[in-house]
């Protein structure tokens, strides 16, 4: 029986971590080519939107681009299927190209791609096309050998875990098939009278009935607990793969500026300067994404009663908050107030973050010469946080929402603003951290009214 459960074990788990490497090698070969798809396709879309200059030699224009990767093959073709330009081969030489998939795609709907073995290089090659504005295609091409080098350079040290693995697989398999089998042993040896009478009683069964309750409630608390972990397993998933996408396009955008900069194809001092500053516009999204996290992580990672607290005028941090905005309040005419009196025995800092984001929301979905009220309350033992606006307001649908980190209503304004997605997830954070909660009122075209509760016995 030893023998065939080692035997089944080390089976069963060599098969898993087959079935493992094959699909993690299957993904990440697919990973790799879709990464090139996208390159390609937003090195074209940028050269589109960067235009070529009239008069611009296309051949020579092919092969200037083509530098930036040795591996980069670069095709102009006009609407008729005639090569003007390649940065591999003689364009005189060439076939007609309008019978490719992608350049026909790319003409017909602005852009096209393929997957196939290329007649002029002899390779299979991943195709990306797009229809410039004066009328030719620009055609990028990526040999799939040059995305499958990486994978052929760390082959030996896969096949090196491989059997690694394998080791600590049969050893594992061993002293798991030992202790599984434990237990029946020691039933065994007390059915067969080979332990002792202190030993019987020790290993007798009499409360048989109240083992198998325990084992009941066992289950259903480790049932309960595998399901909070699913769940928490599943948020860290998910803010993991928001983080990566909402990085992810900034700088995009920066390398891809940065890229053609660096390709010397811009000559223009007023787009270089334009340039520039979308790439400084982008930074600076990109450090506030990141300071948002952090501040976020903070108020997350440390419990109320593990930080600094104090009793704060709320009156002061909205005056503070004030001043830290009023440039980009006056830029929009929009007149910042504050009524009444509360206090709060919180962390200073973090409750500044709280109405920071709290008006700079306000302000940034706000309507040119607008308004943003605070109303402090405290009463019963409550303390009230109260901001109104008279901006774009909620649509319905998307109000119990709002406190999703990056969740947004409008991405395209939201962007625009500056804003991160997480200012209010924040808010609702540091709400819930000291015992309160928040609730949004809000009418869209009409404006919104956040409302924040702390208990003052905190």
């Amino acid at each position: 029986m030893k023998s065939y459960i080692k035997t089944t074990y080390f089976i069963s788990f060599l098969v898993v971590t087959v079935t493992i490497v094959t699909v993690s090698l299957a993904l990440f070969a697919n990973m790799q080519i879709a990464n090139t798809k996208r390159n390609l396709k937003s090195l074209a879309q940028t050269v589109k939107i960067s235009k070529i200059p009239i008069g611009t030699d296309y051949d020579v224009f092919a092969k200037n681009l083509a530098e930036a990767d040795g591996s980069l093959r670069v095709t102009i073709i006009n609407s008729d299927g005639i090569v003007l330009g390649d940065s591999y081969a003689d364009k005189n030489k060439m076939q007609n190209h309008g019978n490719r998939r992608e350049v026909i795609q790319a003409l017909e709907a602005g852009a096209g791609e393929d997957i196939r073995k290329s007649e002029t290089v002899g390779l299979k090659t991943v195709y990306s096309a797009v229809k410039l504005d004066d009328g030719v295609v620009l055609r990028l091409a990526y040999p799939l050998s040059g995305v499958f080098d990486y994978l052929k350079n760390i082959m030996p040290l896969i096949i090196v875990l491989c059997i690694a693995i394998l080791i600590l697989i049969n050893i594992f398999a061993k002293r798991f098939s030992d202790k599984l089998l434990y237990p029946l042993l020691r039933i065994h040896e007390m059915l067969e009278g080979k332990i002792g009478e202190s030993d019987k009683v020790r290993y007798s069964f009499p409360e048989t009935e109240s083992i198998l309750s325990n084992i009941d409630y066992l289950i259903k608390k480790l049932n309960y607990d595998f399901e909070e972990i699913i769940k928490t397993q599943k948020m860290r998933t998910d803010f993991v793969a928001n983080v990566s996408h909402e990085l992810k396009s900034p700088l995009t955008s920066i390398k891809g500026f940065a890229e053609l900069m660096y390709s010397g194809m811009i000559l223009s001092e007023d787009k270089k300067k334009d340039y520039l500053k979308r790439i400084v516009k982008e930074s600076d999204r990109l450090l506030d994404i990141i300071n948002d996290i952090i501040n976020l992580s903070e108020v997350e990672s440390k419990k109320a009663e593990n930080v600094v607290r104090e009793n704060i005028n709320l009156k002061n941090v909205v005056l503070d908050v004030f001043k830290a905005l009023e440039m980009l309040a006056e830029s929009k005419k929009i007149t910042l107030s504050v009524s009444g009196e509360a206090s709060v025995f919180a962390n200073l800092k973090e409750i500044w973050e709280m109405v920071y984001n709290l008006v700079d929301n306000a302000i940034k979905y706000g309507t040119d010469s607008g308004y943003v009220k605070i109303l402090l309350k405290q009463t019963d033992g409550i303390s009230v946080i109260e901001v109104k606006d008279n901006g774009i307001g909620i649509p319905k649908e998307h109000i119990n929402r709002v406190f999703e980190r990056f969740y947004r209503v409008d991405k395209s304004h939201s962007r625009k603003s500056g804003g991160t997605g997480l200012g209010l997830s924040i808010v609702k954070n540091v709400a819930v951290k000291y015992g309160g909660n928040v609730a949004v009122k809000s009418e869209e075209g009409k404006g919104s009214t956040f409302v924040i509760k702390f208990p003052n016995s905190l």
